[in-house]
């Protein structure tokens, strides 16, 4: 056997990540459905992070599709029995092939012995390991999952932001996000992982007062939540409404902004850009282009926005979205609400109201430190099922399903806020209670010159 042939089918190591490809497509053989990449992670026992790069991977090589919808999800490409391991195996380790120490006759004398038993393994196809319910490839439970276990998530996340402004006319702006996912399911063992990536690393250019251009990676102008309120430090509940799943994204690419004012009653503020498509993990963006156009009422503190969003890669999709803010002039209250629609993935609106106790009678000292939060939401699932494109990711209901919660925030320091929440969700799979504690701290310093 040739060396150049051994290279293409053997292996000494067995790569960490290939054998979560091969749990992950054996997992998809035996369900013989679509399933979502959070499903998948928790009967292979890896993180959610990571299974959903694993299944990427495996849908740029062709062994996978992936859908959006209620039906959707991940799906093998094609029948058990005509995706062999070796196939998946050349493929990955033509992404990640390591040199050979050819010099090595201890690793030389492995190579030599363990080749027939690889290439025998090489031949074998997911029916055929399926078959044998192989515990050295799938992690998969047995019993059928209980449909009310329990689940505790712990999800730390660091969000350094940096300004640099060049000038009176050229702003950097740029976040990294480093989040991490702790999940622990009933009978089962805590799940844990790590997530990184520019969240946005863009240059503005302030060309006057009613235009800026942006270029870089930014965050998409869709709707009001993901521009505004996706800092953890910034939203009122720290459970996100089910229709960010598929409208809060991030752009690589260009987009012009501004606002123009109309007399004294009303100003308009309008968002353009366009993004190209990048598979990368620290910066992936979609191939689209869209519009957000909002008007603001100074006198009413009412402003009400639309948004329009279409996918120009796969099959081309458009998203709409209504959206509307307003705070009272005589209360402590505000009032959000959102609502978007996708015909391949589906629609909702969320509600929600935040009201300052400043102004109880009772309780001063503890009361004028806290807010009181609550919100309504429903998610619809498209009529047409069959529709499809995308990624089968997005952690949306498979039905429809609705969830009111209502929480409580106390700012200890102005820098430091602790919230609680709870809520109930109402879904065809097992209603639900969602308990949510959080701590937020943020701080500013300057990277140079001036004072803290």
């Amino acid at each position: 056997m040739s060396t150049e042939r051994m290279n293409t089918v053997l292996w000494l190591g067995f790569p960490k990540r290939l054998l979560s490809a091969l749990k992950g497509l054996c997992c998809l053989a035996q369900s013989q459905r679509a399933m979502q990449a959070p499903e998948i992670a928790n009967r292979i026992g890896v993180s959610k992070s990571e299974t959903s790069k694993v299944m990427q991977m495996l849908v740029w090589g062709g062994f996978v599709t992936s859908r959006r919808g209620s039906n959707g999800g991940f799906r093998l490409a094609a029948t058990p029995d005509q995706i062999t391991t070796g196939d998946v195996i050349r493929f990955f380790l033509s992404k990640h092939q390591e040199e050979p120490d050819r010099d090595c006759p201890v690793v030389n004398v492995l190579r030599t012995y363990a080749a027939p038993c690889q290439e025998a393994f090489g031949r074998l196809t997911l029916a055929d390991i399926t078959a044998q319910r192989s515990r050295f490839l799938v992690a998969v439970a047995e019993k059928e999952e209980l449909k009310h276990e329990a689940v505790q998530q712990l999800s730390p996340a660091i969000s350094p932001i940096v300004l640099v402004p060049f000038g009176e006319k050229w702003l950097v702006e740029s976040e990294l996000e480093v989040e991490g996912d702790y999940t622990h399911t009933t009978n089962s063992p805590w799940d844990h992982g790590w997530d990184k990536g520019f969240e946005y690393a863009q240059i503005d250019y302030l060309a006057n007062r009613y235009l800026t251009v942006v270029g870089g990676r930014f965050l998409t102008p869709f709707g009001i939540f993901n521009e505004r309120l996706h800092p953890g430090w910034v939203r009122n509940l720290q459970t996100a409404p089910y229709i960010t799943a598929f409208e809060m994204s991030d752009s690589n690419g260009g987009m012009l902004r501004g606002a123009i004012p109309v007399g004294s009653f009303l100003n308009i503020n309008y968002a353009s850009f366009f993004s190209g498509a990048v598979n990368n993990s620290w910066e992936g963006s979609t191939r689209s282009a869209g519009e957000r156009l909002g008007f603001f009422f100074p006198a009413a503190r009412l402003e009400v926005g639309t948004s329009f969003q279409r996918q120009l890669q796969d099959q081309h999709v458009n998203t709409f979205g209504v959206d509307a803010i307003w705070q009272s002039s005589r209360v402590p209250l505000d009032v959000r609400a959102e609502y978007a629609r996708n015909a391949t993935v589906g629609s909702g609106y969320w509600i929600e109201g935040a009201y300052r106790m400043r102004k109880s009678p009772i309780l001063k000292s503890f009361m004028r430190k806290s807010q009181a939060e609550v919100r309504f939401e429903q998610f619809f699932t498209p009529s047409a099922m069959g529709m499809g494109g995308g990624s089968g990711d997005m952690e949306l209901p498979d039905s429809n399903a609705k969830r009111i919660v209502s929480g409580w925030s106390y700012w200890i320091r102005p820098d430091v806020r602790s919230n609680f929440s709870y809520g109930r969700e109402f879904i065809d799979s097992g209603d639900h209670n969602v308990w949510t504690v959080g701590l937020t701290y943020r701080f500013a310093f300057p990277l140079m010159g001036g004072g803290k």
